[in-house]
């Protein structure tokens, strides 16, 4: 579910105050329970596994400080999270909150204004002149889609929430079928883009910590409305609509690299709860810790948990490689001749995985 304007706009300021009256000690703390207890279903990024992306504009259940702390303390268990407010006291989960409001990234509260009836030749008064539309473009990106005239002009304005650990150089990339009437600013200060054949352009800005105000002014030059924005950097975000929807559809692969990985996905076909070991990405198993049984084991890549995360965990992660032996089979563990009872603990951070 997409939040409201005001949920944003109430959002955004909530960033702020988390990291200026909270302050730097709370967040700390909450990354440090964050690593231990939750980065299995959200990613060590916040960027999604079992459980939903929680750094982007997408909130299934309330963006605001409170309605954070109320889903941590009351958790999903249909969803497979745990109610932490029974394991955790009010500081902790608080930290927790703030944590993740001070790692919120990208575009926030995109509102549009469209003028009909604008060309080059005619140009625009951007500021005097009245728009015949206008309204709030959800997902908060940039769409030349919106008009339902021939010819127009647009102008686009949001914030763009940059978190500490993400400062630094970006690079503005895209493409666009015109050659003029297209602007981009950023905190009032105009990004010069430089254009390439294909219609391709890219240039370059700095963004430090904090929200930073983003507008777009466009005048319709040339029938094909295409639009592709992204910035570039220390993370990816797509400005465009259409860059936002090819993001979504990427599948994203989760490798063990030198090492054992350890997951806890919703996995197709599998019984709710299992845990995959991947071994250096050469062979993989499933067990499900209810019935201490292997479920699968396959050879090659280990897991796409790419639909899980882009489908807001409405889809499962997708078992790759190839298959040893056919699903619905099992192999039992016994110890002494009986079945154990096994119980999953949880996960911990270090170079040998328990």
């Amino acid at each position: 579910m997409n939040i409201s304007m005001k949920k944003q706009s109430f959002f955004i300021i909530v960033i702020a105050l988390a990291i200026g009256l909270h302050g730097g000690e709370s967040i700390t703390r909450g990354k440090a329970l964050y690593d231990t207890v939750c980065f299995a279903c959200h990613g060590k990024k916040l960027e999604g596994a079992a459980g939903p992306n929680l750094k982007d504009f997408e909130w299934l259940h309330g963006a605001s400080r409170e309605q954070i702390i109320s889903s941590i303390k009351k958790g999903f268990p249909e969803k497979g999270m745990v109610a932490f407010g029974a394991l955790y006291n009010e500081q902790q989960i608080a930290d927790l909150a703030n944590y993740v409001l001070s790692r919120q990234e990208g575009v926030r509260s995109m509102e549009y204004k469209i003028y009909h009836n604008v060309t080059m030749d005619s140009g625009i008064d951007w500021k005097g002149k009245r728009a015949d539309k206008q309204g709030q473009s959800l997902p908060p990106t940039i769409s030349l889609t919106l008009p339902e005239v021939d010819q127009f002009a647009m102008k686009f304005e949001g914030e763009l929430l940059i978190p500490k650990d993400l400062v630094g150089n970006y690079q503005v990339r895209g493409v666009i079928r015109q050659k003029r009437g297209f602007e981009l600013f950023v905190d009032g200060k105009k990004v010069d883009l430089s254009l390439m054949k294909g219609g391709r352009f890219q240039g370059a800005v700095e963004l430090t910590a904090g929200n930073h105000h983003l507008e777009v002014f466009y005048i319709k030059d040339f029938r094909d409305g295409t639009l592709l924005l992204d910035l570039y950097g220390k993370t990816h975000i797509p400005l465009a609509a259409q860059s936002y929807q090819k993001s979504k559809t990427s599948s994203l692969i989760v490798k063990a690299n030198d090492s054992y990985l350890i997951s806890r996905k919703r996995i197709a076909e599998l019984p709710a709860g299992a845990i995959v070991v991947n071994h250096k990405d050469q062979i993989s198993y499933a067990i499900d810790p209810k019935t201490a049984s292997i479920n699968a084991i396959w050879q090659g890549k280990s897991l796409d948990i790419g639909p899980n995360i882009y489908a807001r965990g409405q889809q499962t992660a997708k078992l790759l490689g190839e298959h040893l032996f056919p699903y619905k089979k099992d192999l039992k563990l016994l110890i002494n001749g009986q079945v154990p009872q096994l119980r999953f603990k949880g996960y911990e951070k270090a170079a040998k995985p328990r």
